[in-house]
């Protein structure tokens, strides 16, 4: 399939705003990074400004060895997907408190739609490094906090290059350390 243009009108604050996005699935060749979208999905919506400084981002990052993945933007839904993932949301919420009570306040940022049922300027990346993926959250959103420390520390250079780059390019990476490492990224107004 490839990229492919769409046009969509989003309401901000009551007001209509148009906004295109390309279409992005696996094959989408005309792009400098990789795109492997998560399930359920078989493609990424994105906006053309974080297409762009998403392509200047991987430009600075190519030398290094390092290739960003797209993995999630802007998630249209209908309203069975939106049920569905609202409760999945609720459910893993609800384990998330379970099996880490001193991570409670971290629910919030971690099962929100954190920006991706707003427009294609939200996107969440992963990384490889000459070739190979890196493992940032082994156990997704349930990675413990230890274990993202580890991550954190295996993968420091290619981190910091990667979160450099986004930052230079006008993005800014979530705070949350779990969304951190799933490099959720909003492009900076």
């Amino acid at each position: 399939m490839g990229a492919m243009l769409i046009d969509r009108h989003v309401a901000t604050n009551g007001m209509a705003e148009s906004t295109t996005m390309q279409v992005l699935d696996r094959s989408s060749a005309a792009t400098s990074f990789l795109v492997s979208p998560r399930w359920p999905y078989d493609r990424v919506f994105i906006s053309n400004e974080a297409l762009r400084r998403l392509t200047a981002a991987q430009g600075t990052l190519s030398e290094h060895g390092v290739t960003l993945v797209l993995t999630r933007g802007y998630e249209s839904r209908g309203k069975r997907i939106r049920v569905a993932h609202r409760l999945g949301r609720a459910v893993g919420m609800v384990l998330f408190c379970l099996v880490y009570p001193h991570r409670y306040r971290e629910r919030r940022a971690i099962f929100s739609p954190n920006g991706h049922d707003r427009s294609g300027d939200c996107i969440d990346l992963g990384l490889l490094h000459r070739g190979k993926p890196l493992a940032l959250l082994p156990l997704g959103v349930f990675t413990p906090s230890w274990l993202i420390r580890r991550a954190q520390h295996v993968h420091q250079r290619e981190l910091t290059l990667a979160w450099s780059a986004l930052a230079s390019a006008g993005f800014s990476v979530h705070d949350n350390p779990t969304e951190a490492m799933q490099i959720h990224c909003e492009v900076r107004g």
